[in-house]
């Protein structure tokens, strides 16, 4: 065994004062080296083994004993006297170490309190190095690790980019666009390397600039006129040098717009001015169409007109092999330069930043091409040879083919599953190999699948299939899903993890759903459920569902009270399912109601990916088979679907949107937004490669489980009718028409109250879409709360129209009424008679009146806030504004 020297001893004196962290990392070091740290963390033994012991235990005794006493020397001779008197009748070296820890704990909670200050408070100086100050924050980072508050390299990287200086602005952007997977030490080289580059730059800049400066002194030096080059003679040659500096100035102006006129007519430039794409050659414009004079015209810079000659789109080739598509771009063959239309560009879904000498082209968060300033015009960098792809007689253009990363692809096919999962799916012979590509971030996992720790308890697994069931209800969901369920219960088998899940209007239909799981699983394994571990819900603990366990003989196992831990596996369940589904719907453009769909997909697609806690996927060990994955695709892209009855000259395929897979027949299941059906079809062609490339939509999906205050079910049922086929609507008048002014609509204010109406794509047209949609039956309770205000109120008296009369018509007006938590509150409906305003978008020949006037409403709104009132707002169901007509109003 090592023994300690003197000379370690008499250099390890040290624990005077504030000095516990480093005194204690010190004393850990020496520990490793001879080999009796862990004495420092575990006590030995207080009583020695007995005669019964084995020589093991024996040697082990002696060794920790022998051990500790060594540890005790090391602290106690290198603490101050103070010190070595409060410890040193202490029996063991760990009980040293934990009294110093608490003697040292406010220290520690200082220390570390300055290393976070430090760390937000470092900002890199302007010209410093970036590669001193990332060791800075290097060493900050280790020191607040050693305190036991780690940063992972993720954030570590955030917090470097963060405090650099002006300088690495392009370098930021440029690590941020590209979301490059470097650890922060490989990061900190790339930022060495960018730094080397633009002072490299700025030298060869300040030797130009003292250059020009050594010039302009060795010129005034001379004390010569410009002009004739004599000594002194300013004044008198004043009249002939401002002439002649005249002509030159004329000259020169000349010559740069002569320079501007022959420049390059296939140079494409960057302007933020213009409102349209401009070409100058036909070459390259597809699907064009030739304008008649004077039907598209623009106004250039010294104010002259000029009218486009055609229209199409112009297809730029791109160094990145990627295509430009510039949509409605106009040719005018006069024009010397083409002309790019940054808001234009913009409003396509492309970003343009530009910096002192250049500017960088993104789509979607990519680079696909750079520009440089020449001679003050920004110019985009195009490939060489011909800028334009050539179409031949297609009038669409082609879409450059992008390679598709598979890796994403199946990610999104497997309901967002984590890329272990796929990588594993790929090296069992799941998936054919997918090389090194990277799922890459991936933002609707992001910001809906975020997670707490787990918890650490760990129970008895089920020995064979059926052994133990876990059950959960989830819901009332925020959003009632198509069908009107509100609730989904679920059930996993613990042995291999194989989980269904079915949708319920009530809770109440949780022992149903049971009996139909058990009688589906029982007959398909041939086992017998033996426990139903569920938590302590009233739809697990009414007597129907208790005697019916008995009666098979399964045992009832609840979860004890405020300890949802002990069900994790349905929790997790749930977690994943929803994390799934909000995952799914936000790449998708479906509304909000199809959850339904979505969440049994995500079931469908969670047994047949590996899970952590058991050896093979779920699928296989339920049915003893490899899980064929060759007909997944992604939820939610479109694809071309066969017809049945197509006729000769019409189209063979219609485009509809993959929402599933249907457990009783094989095929795919096919949603059609125009008819608002669901159905089931074998053949379709998928469209997920552009489906991919084209980027998936980032809506926020608000689908959430709302708190019930009590278990009992809800009163109201919700009724779904078959959609009713909506008639073709009639010819519509292009007439532009005005709201009359004394409703305040012809001002901002005005427009913004309308944008917010126009936001609630929901509200109804007609009592046609009112009967065919899934509220039908709120809408029919509303119109019957209607006519009974109505007819309380005496709002008409039922008579023979007159001679020369003509009766106006009504009209229903369906609106939901939405809280302030973005759910629907009432639905309402309204009879309203025609002829009196009109609305483009709701019936624009055929008007009603407004209910309430937005100028009343801003003059409440400001007495209000003058005199510092509370507004609360209530709900009336009929309120008659406008006092007793004067005049008799005939309505059929």
């Amino acid at each position: 065994m090592p023994k300690i020297t003197p000379t370690i001893i008499l250099d390890k004196r040290g624990l005077r004062g504030q000095r516990f962290l480093a005194w204690y990392r010190h004393i850990e070091n020496v520990s490793k080296v001879i080999d009796i740290l862990y004495v420092l963390k575990q006590s030995p033994p207080h009583v020695p083994p007995t005669k019964l012991a084995s020589n093991e235990e024996c040697q082990n005794y002696d060794r920790h004993y022998e051990d500790d006493l060594q540890a005790k020397c090391l602290i106690l001779t290198s603490l101050s006297e103070e010190l070595m008197k409060l410890h040193e009748h202490m029996d063991t070296s760990c009980a040293m170490v934990e009294s110093l820890h608490k003697m040292h704990d406010i220290e520690t909670s200082n220390v570390r309190f300055s290393n976070v200050c430090s760390l937000l408070n470092a900002k890199m100086a302007k010209g410093a190095s970036g590669h001193k100050h990332g060791q800075k924050m290097e060493r900050i980072f280790q020191d607040l690790e050693s305190l036991g508050t780690s940063i992972d390299g993720k954030m570590a990287q955030d917090f470097f980019l963060a405090s650099l200086s002006d300088d690495f602005t392009k370098f930021i952007v440029n690590y941020k666009v590209n979301r490059f997977n470097h650890t922060f030490t490989e990061m900190i080289d790339m930022c060495c390397k960018f730094e080397q580059g633009f002072k490299r730059d700025r030298k060869s800049e300040n030797a130009i600039t003292r250059k020009r400066l050594h010039k302009k002194k060795a010129r005034k030096s001379k004390r010569t006129c410009f002009h004739c080059g004599n000594d002194e003679r300013w004044k008198k040659k004043y009249r002939v040098r401002t002439a002649s500096l005249m002509t030159r100035t004329f000259e020169g102006t000349i010559s740069v717009i002569e320079s501007a006129f022959t420049m390059s007519s296939n140079s494409w430039i960057f302007d933020s001015g213009a409102s349209q794409h401009i070409c100058n050659s036909l070459q390259g414009l597809t699907g064009s169409r030739t304008l008649r004079n004077g039907e598209m015209i623009v106004r250039v810079g010294n104010g002259t007109k000029i009218s486009a000659k055609a229209i199409g789109t112009y297809m730029l080739k791109l160094p990145s092999g990627e295509v430009l598509e510039l949509k409605n771009c106009l040719y005018f063959p006069s024009c010397i330069k083409n002309l790019i239309s940054i808001s234009k560009l913009l409003r396509d879904g492309h970003s343009v930043l530009f910096d002192k000498m250049s500017c960088t082209l993104y789509l979607n968060g990519r680079i696909i091409s750079h520009g440089n300033m020449i001679e003050g015009l920004f110019h985009l960098e195009t490939s060489s040879g011909m800028h334009c792809i050539e179409s031949g007689n297609t009038s669409k253009p082609k879409r450059a083919r992008e390679e598709v990363n598979q890796v994403r692809l199946w990610h999104l096919k497997l309901g967002h599953v984590n890329q272990d999962k796929i990588r594993k799916m790929s090296k069992d012979g799941y998936l054919s190999p997918l090389g090194n590509d990277l799922i890459g971030t991936c933002e609707p996992c992001l910001l809906r699948k975020m997670t707490k720790s787990p918890f650490t308890g760990k129970g008895e697994r089920a020995t064979e299939i059926l052994g133990l069931i876990h059950t959960d209800v989830c819901g009332p969901m925020s959003t009632t899903s198509r069908g009107g369920f509100s609730y989904y219960i679920t059930f996993t088998d613990d042995h291999s993890r194989f989980g269904y899940v079915y949708l319920m209007k009530y809770k109440s239909e949780s022992f149903e759903r049971f009996k139909e799981f058990k009688n589906e699983v029982e007959k398909q394994t041939g086992k017998q459920i033996k426990i139903l571990r569920s938590d302590r819900g009233g739809e697990y603990l009414s007597n129907e569902f208790l005697d019916y366990l008995k009666e098979c003989g399964i045992v009832s196992q609840w979860t004890p009270p405020g300890t949802p831990q002990h069900n994790g596996v349905s929790d997790r369940r749930n977690r994943t399912l929803m994390n799934m589904v909000r995952s799914m719907m936000s790449s998708a453009d479906l509304p909000i109601s199809f959850w339904g769909y979505t969440l049994h997909t995500a079931a469908y697609l969670l047994n047949a990916v590996p899970s952590k806690s058991v050896p093979q996927t779920p699928y296989e060990i339920w049915y003893g088979k490899k899980p064929s994955l060759k007909h997944v695709k992604i939820w939610g892209c479109p694809a071309y679907v066969k017809k049945q009855d197509a006729g000769k000259l019409e189209e063979i395929s219609v485009k509809y949107y993959f929402v599933g897979y249907p457990k009783q027949t094989y095929g795919y299941e096919f949603y059609h937004p125009d008819d608002q059906k669901v159905f089931v079809a074998r053949t379709a062609i998928f469209m997920e490669d552009e489906f991919v490339l084209n980027g998936t939509s980032k809506r926020k999906i608000e689908l959430k489980e709302i708190n019930e205050i009590n278990d009992e079910p809800q009163t109201s049922t919700r009724q779904v009718d078959n959609p009713v086929p909506e008639p073709l609507a009639p010819r519509r008048s292009e007439r532009v028409s005005k709201p009359p002014k004394r409703y305040g609509l012809d001002n901002d204010f005005g427009e913004l109250h309308l944008l917010g109406d126009n936001d609630t794509k929901e509200d109804l047209r007609d009592y046609t879409e009112a009967m065919s949609d899934i509220d039908s039956k709120r809408w029919q309770e509303a119109m019957k709360s209607e006519m009974d205000s109505m007819y309380q109120n005496q709002v008409w008296t039922l008579v023979d129209p007159p001679e020369g009369i003509v009766p106006v018509g009504n009209k229903w007006v369906f609106k939901r009424k939405i809280g302030v938590d973005g759910n629907v509150e009432t639905y309402k409906a309204r009879l309203v008679a025609k002829g009196y305003r009109q609305r483009e978008g709701i019936d624009y020949e055929e008007t009603f009146f407004p209910v309430a006037m937005i100028k009343s409403i801003r003059i409440l709104l400001a007495i209000a806030a003058y005199h510092d009132y509370e507004i609360w707002q209530m709900d009336v169901k009929t309120a008659f504004l406008n006092d007793y007509l004067e005049e008799e109003l005939y309505m059929t």
